[in-house]
């Protein structure tokens, strides 16, 4: 009775008013009963109680994630509420749209668990739900708790874009074997669980690969796969949230297999014909495709800085080439083409080689000709500039020209260098050739040390190739200058293989004859002379070409009698003469005494070199006797005598 006195009650209740009891104080009731005449019952005692004024601890309230799709359902669990007093007693939770609101479940008893699952709601897509879990202690003191939101997500994710290849969507690709796809955008409010990707040779098409987990990486490559060249394919992809919400299904624009490099399908200049050292090269590469990359380099073999720099351009399937004249004479430029498509094929072995022509070339033919030498002269002759050809640096063929607006010795000596290198360079250019017989037949005289080619009216060039042979005749031109009034004229000689080649071009058309100088190194017999002729006309047309076996005589210069040899003699002696015209010949032994012994000719006889032998008999055939005997020749208006002497 500390705390409060004994009081009298009628009923088996008694009511304390306990506001100024304090906690951690052990508190016990007691009673007793007195009856009717005032006796007193024993004192009995309640077990004790103590005070608890303090509200419990708050604890966690979790779920199982921050979004789901059960619009009917939600599970939660809490832990961490205490109360160090009365302990906690039982948990209430409430449901609603914001923290602590109860508009969607109100209040509910859920003993003494630590988790429920709240049933029956109905849940709408997009909203966000709280759970308050009430803590209430054995006296009554509750905390509350709150989970963080729930929202009910019902949408699948929103589709994003599916690229072909590893990084840029691509047209094309390259490997037969496996394929690459990538893809962004894709986006869930709960976030995307996995995606799943399939190939096909149709947009959504899985007959390559069906459907295929790939996580939640965003570029995934099939392997093990075979894929054809020329066929379409697609990739699709779908993703899949948190929730098991599924995407609408994508495919990507498709792609083909190029697994061949790009190619040139066209090359508009040929590099079997030879370029021009003064005209600007332009060269136009056609493709077999697009391509992404390329890479042109040009090399001339000779280094020179006109080959090894170009200007390239593309145009859709198109390249261009451009090179800058002038270039070295007889070079070659070779140019490199890399290609990438846009498959990544890479084709870098092509290379074409172009040669430059050969300085005094006009015609293009590969070598410096009559047909050249007439149009140098000509346009030398009319001040064509066209047609220039120096100052030139470097060595034949290898010349790099300069041109200087004006024609003199230097574009005269750029032709005659070029003109030798390529007779000295290239074999048979000094051989006659067999060429067919057409026009004017060929006009000539052969005298005893020369010979004369007459041209057909109307020349305007003129080419001789003389093939003798050389032990028998040296064959030249006489010395003369390489330049003239009249034109110009180039000759070179193989003095060992017995040949002769002669080129001349006139300014202006001209029937002049040729003469060509000849020396007789025997006497026996006739020189047989191959000799093939060209005459062109102002138009470096034919007017007369063909080819002649000339078999020349050997003629002496002048009459001549020579010494008899052996002399003296016995039994036989030989006399040479030498008849530079024909006509009757004399030729008469005498005795010291001016008889007539022997007649060794008496009668016509042609020109050219003579020989005659005596044996010592006179005119009956009677063999005379050893003395001084005298021979005595007569030709027209030659008349020589000599002496020998007969030793028996």
């Amino acid at each position: 009775k500390d705390i409060f006195n004994w009081f009298l009650g009628q009923d088996s209740i008694g009511f304390f008013d306990v506001s100024d009891l304090v906690e951690g104080t052990d508190y016990f009731a007691n009673a007793r009963v007195t009856d009717r005449v005032g006796f007193k019952s024993e004192v009995i005692s309640t077990d004790g109680f103590r005070m608890d004024y303090g509200i419990p601890v708050a604890g966690t309230v979790s779920i199982k994630a921050p979004f789901q799709s059960d619009t009917n359902n939600i599970i939660f669990t809490w832990q961490g509420f205490s109360d160090a007093l009365s302990g906690i007693g039982h948990y209430d939770y409430t449901i609603g749209t914001t923290a602590g609101a109860a508009d969607v479940a109100p209040r509910t008893n859920t003993g003494s668990m630590d988790s429920t699952t709240a049933t029956n709601l109905k849940l709408g897509n997009n909203n966000t739900y709280y759970i308050t879990v009430y803590g209430v202690d054995l006296v009554g003191n509750e905390i509350s708790a709150n989970s963080s939101g729930i929202t009910i997500d019902l949408v699948p994710p929103t589709i994003g874009t599916l690229a072909d290849g590893s990084a840029e969507d691509v047209e094309w690709l390259k490997d037969t074997l496996q394929a690459s796809a990538n893809w962004t955008g894709f986006y869930d409010l709960n976030g995307i669980d996995y995606y799943e990707l399939a190939l096909g040779t149709t947009a959504l098409g899985t007959d390559i690969k069906d459907w295929t987990d790939v996580g939640k990486d965003t570029s995934f490559t099939f392997t093990e796969i075979l894929l054809k060249i020329n066929t379409d394919y697609y990739f699709s992809i779908k993703a899949r949230d948190q929730l098991g919400n599924i995407s609408e299904p994508i495919s990507s624009d498709g792609f083909r297999i190029d697994a061949e490099g790009p190619k040139i399908s066209n090359n508009s200049v040929p590099t079997d014909s030879p370029l021009s050292i003064f005209n600007p090269i332009s060269i136009d590469l056609t493709l077999t495709e697009d391509v992404t990359s390329y890479e042109i380099q040009t090399v001339s073999a000779q280094g020179d800085p006109s080959g090894n720099s170009s200007q390239v351009s593309k145009v859709g399937t198109n390249i261009n080439i451009q090179l800058t004249p002038p270039f070295t004479s007889a070079d070659q430029i070779t140019v490199s083409v890399s290609l990438t498509d846009v498959a990544g094929n890479i084709n870098s072995g092509l290379n074409y080689t172009y040669t430059i022509g050969y300085l005094a070339d006009y015609d293009n033919d590969g070598s410096v000709i009559l047909a050249d030498q007439t149009e140098f002269v000509t346009a030398w002759n009319n001040n064509d500039l066209t047609k220039e050809l120096g100052p030139v640096t470097g060595t034949a063929p290898y010349f790099k020209p300069t041109p200087d607006g004006e024609f003199n010795t230097r574009d005269g000596m750029a032709f005659v260098r070029m003109w030798y290198w390529d007779k000295s360079n290239a074999s048979g250019k000094l051989m006659a050739k067999l060429q067919a017989s057409q026009g004017y037949p060929l006009n000539i005289e052969i005298e005893a040390d020369h010979m004369m080619v007459y041209p057909p009216k109307g020349t305007k060039a003129v080419e001789l190739i003389l093939d003798y042979p050389s032990m028998d005749m040296k064959v030249k031109l006489p010395q003369s200058e390489i330049f003239s009034d009249k034109g110009m004229t180039l000759s070179m000689a193989d003095t060992i293989g017995g040949q002769l080649l002669v080129n001349t071009a006139y300014f202006e058309k001209s029937d002049r004859p040729v003469r060509i100088d000849l020396q007789h190194l025997q006497r026996e017999r006739n020189i047989p002379v191959d000799i093939s002729y060209l005459f062109l006309d102002e138009n470096n047309e034919p007017l007369s070409s063909g080819n002649e076996f000339l078999d020349i005589k050997p003629i002496p210069k002048e009459f001549a009698l020579h010494d008899n040899y052996p002399n003296p003699f016995n039994p036989v002696t030989t006399i040479n003469y030498d008849l530079p015209k024909e006509g009757n010949v004399r030729l008469i032994i005498y005795d010291i005494m001016g008889r007539e012994i022997a007649k060794l000719n008496n009668g016509f006889m042609p020109a050219g070199y003579h020989s005659v032998k005596w044996n010592a008999r006179n005119q009956f055939g009677v063999e005379v006797s050893a003395g001084v005997y005298f021979y005595q020749i007569q030709a027209g208006q030659f008349s020589k005598t000599q002496k020998m002497i007969l030793l028996k």
